[in-house]
């Protein structure tokens, strides 16, 4: 059931993602009149477009792993991706871009590091069974 749920989530994501990407052009426009602004943006839509796809399997995951109340994993994971982000943040904010440069590395840092990030550690964690039998009793307590 999980897989389908991640193969539906995908295929979702492919979607929107086309979606945001053949608006990105126009799309801008319903917000500013200003051509940089605007060019900003639309580096920004292509970019969310692009990862569209990996974070509907990053929050398939989370809502999977919540549904079998695996928090301190999630807890865990998002410490470690924390770890990875901050240096990356830190290190394209020393780029010192600005205008559409500065949101595409700002939005890269997101889309493919964090994200990334995230998608790894939850990966990880599904490779196993050991998350869904989090709700079962312990066997060897129960009496016999």
């Amino acid at each position: 059931m999980t897989r389908l749920m991640i193969l539906w989530s995908l295929g979702f994501g492919v979607v929107t993602g086309l979606v945001v990407a053949l608006s990105a052009p126009w799309a801008p426009l319903l917000f500013t009149p200003d051509e940089q602004v605007a060019a900003s943006i639309t580096v920004a839509l292509l970019v969310l477009a692009a990862s569209q796809p990996l974070v509907s399997f990053v929050f398939i995951l989370d809502g999977v792993l919540m549904g079998v109340n695996d928090v301190a994993y999630l807890a865990v994971a998002g410490l470690v991706t924390l770890g990875i982000y901050l240096p990356v943040l830190w290190w394209v904010s020393a780029l010192g871009h600005e205008g559409p440069a500065g949101i595409l590395w700002l939005w890269m840092a997101f889309a493919v590091v964090f994200m990334g990030a995230r998608a790894l550690t939850l990966g990880l964690r599904i490779l196993t069974d050991r998350w869904m039998r989090l709700g079962e009793p312990d066997r060897e307590r129960r009496p016999r």
